[in-house]
Order: C-alpha cells, then structure tokens, then sequence
C-alpha cells in the first residue's frame, strides 16, 4: 500500500511541477508582453538612445569617461580602488 502511494505521490509531483514550468513561461511571457516591449517601442519610434548623453551635462556625447591612472603597474595592480 505504501508503495502505491509513493508512486501516486512522485507522478502527481512530477505533474505539478510541469504545470509550474508551463505557468513560469506563460507569466514571464505576460510580463515582457505588459512591461518590456511597450518601452522598447516607445524608444524606437522616438529614437531616443538612453546611453547617449548625461542628464545632468545634456552637452556631453556620452556616458563614457577617459582613465587617466597612467601605466598598469604590479603596485597599481595590487590596490582594489
């Protein structure tokens, strides 16, 4: 009798967890659909690239700053910051 149960328990577990992978896709398919997409619409159609420029210098080409630490060194190397 245990054995029936055991084997009743592990495909009913087995089942279930099927049902969750098939409810995992469908809910984060829902929310690219709901959240992702729409923004990235919008910014297609408005051509608005969200890396260009600084919103505090609207001036600046780009977010990319220049390192000015001179030569790689071991001494450099060694220092986390």
């Amino acid at each position: 009798m245990i054995r029936f149960f055991k084997g009743l328990w592990r495909r009913e577990k087995a089942f279930l967890h099927g049902i969750l992978k098939l409810q995992n896709w469908i809910l984060m398919a829902l929310v690219y659909v709901i959240a992702v997409a729409p923004v990235a619409v919008f910014l297609k159609l408005f051509r608005r690239e969200m890396l260009d420029k600084s919103p505090l210098n609207p001036e600046a080409q780009s977010y990319w700053v220049e390192k000015t630490d001179g030569p790689l060194t071991l001494e450099r190397a060694k220092k986390r910051y």
